[in-house]
């Protein structure tokens, strides 16, 4: 009662809110202010590496190379309407990033394809599928009439939507992704070393079945971030993996906001 005497908290005035306690922007915005300097504090900030990796675009392209690639081709499908491993092995030469082929194991919670197909490939089809362009009714996966619109429209796909569905699709998996993708585009404003970003941010990161807190962060969070442009990403001089946001990625993640209820259901 204190706090809220003190006007430190306040209660929601409609709605289901009435009944949750709530933080003034003000206040908000000061422990976060506090936070993020503690956390620097613990970072390794670098000068510019001699070569970095910066796929800026090259997700969006790739989407209209994967329309075309099943327009111009039969793509035969399996009984539960997956892409035989030759059609995947086929994109994966055509595409801007190749990727390995998944190898066996687990592989479930972070899409829809996340077990048939490569990670970067299975956001790609993903979203494909849920903006309605793609046809597994038959033995061969076709575009929509949709889809077939979007291969012949001259537009490319804009960061931030792309953004916002990996937010809303990977969620499930890390409830609080939102989150510490906004701790990334706060902290990597500037060259800094991966390692001491992991360091910082594996604590608030729990591990999901066999994926540690680890695998989650470098490959979960920060490759797909750099496939959505979001990131460039480098090797210092001293031969440590060094990142940074890119432009296009922090405007891309100040005009996106995922409500926690809005996410992709797998099922």
């Amino acid at each position: 009662m204190r706090f809220k005497h003190q006007g430190w908290l306040f209660n929601g005035h409609s709605g289901v809110h009435r009944y949750l306690f709530q933080v003034p922007e003000d206040l908000k915005m000061r422990f976060k202010e506090s936070m993020r300097r503690k956390f620097a504090e613990r970072l390794v900030y670098t000068g510019e590496p001699p070569a970095y990796r910066d796929e800026q675009h090259l997700l969006a392209d790739d989407i209209r190379r994967f329309l075309h690639y099943v327009h111009h081709y039969d793509v035969p499908l399996t009984s539960d309407g997956s892409m035989y491993k030759r059609s995947v092995q086929q994109l994966t030469e055509l595409l801007g990033v190749r990727e390995e082929l998944p190898k066996g194991g687990w592989r479930f919670g972070y899409g829809r394809k996340f077990k048939e197909y490569p990670s970067r490939m299975s956001l790609l089809y993903d979203y494909c599928y849920f903006a309605k362009w793609l046809d597994e009714s038959g033995p061969v996966l076709a575009l929509t009439p949709a889809g077939l619109e979007r291969l012949q429209s001259a537009e490319r796909e804009e960061t931030a939507k792309l953004y916002r569905f990996w937010i809303r699709l990977y969620k499930g998996a890390i409830p609080n992704l939102q989150a510490l993708v906004g701790w990334i585009d706060s902290l990597a404003d500037r060259w800094v070393t991966a390692e001491s970003l992991k360091q910082v941010l594996t604590p608030f990161i729990k591990p999901f079945y066999y994926d540690s807190e680890e695998a989650i962060f470098e490959q979960r969070i920060v490759a797909m971030m750099l496939h959505l442009g979001l990131l460039r990403v480098g090797e210092s001089e001293e031969g440590e993996v060094v990142l940074r946001m890119t432009a296009g990625g922090r405007s891309a993640v100040a005009g996106v906001r995922v409500e926690d209820g809005d996410r992709i259901a797998l099922s």
